[in-house]
C-alpha cells in the first residue's frame, strides 16, 4: 500500500489545532507535529490525524462535547414534553431485557 504524501503543515490552522513545528520523524517514519490548541495547551500529534481530521483537539474538545451530549435534549422546557408522563421524560425504571422489574 502506498503511503500518501504530507506537505509541511508547520504554521497551517486546521480548526481548534494550530501547527507549531515539525518533530522528528519516529522509527515507523510517520511525522508528527508539535500543535497549539484553541485552549493554549500544547501538545503532539500525528500529520495523518490532522490532515484527515482525526485529532481535533488537545482532548479538551471531547470533554465539552460529552457535556453537551448528555446534557438534556432540545425539547425540555416546552410544552409538549411538560405533558408527557415521567418514564418518558427521562425517569428511571429497572427492566430485564425489556421485562419490568417490580420496585418492591
Amino acid at each position: 500500500m502506498a503511503r500518501a504524501i504530507v506537505n509541511d503543515l508547520t504554521g497551517k490552522v486546521f480548526g481548534k489545532i494550530t501547527v507549531l513545528e515539525a518533530i522528528p520523524k519516529d522509527p515507523k517514519k510517520n511525522r508528527k507535529y508539535k500543535c497549539l490548541c484553541a485552549c493554549g495547551k500544547e501538545f503532539e500529534t500525528y500529520a495523518m490525524h490532522i490532515v484527515h481530521n482525526v485529532a481535533k483537539s488537545c482532548g479538551c474538545w471531547k470533554a465539552t462535547e460529552f457535556k453537551a451530549r448528555v446534557t438534556k435534549h432540545s425539547r425540555a422546557h416546552t410544552k409538549a414534553f411538560d405533558i408527557l408522563p415521567p418514564l418518558e421524560k427521562g425517569g428511571f425504571q429497572r427492566s430485564l431485557f425489556g421485562v419490568p422489574l417490580s420496585t418492591s
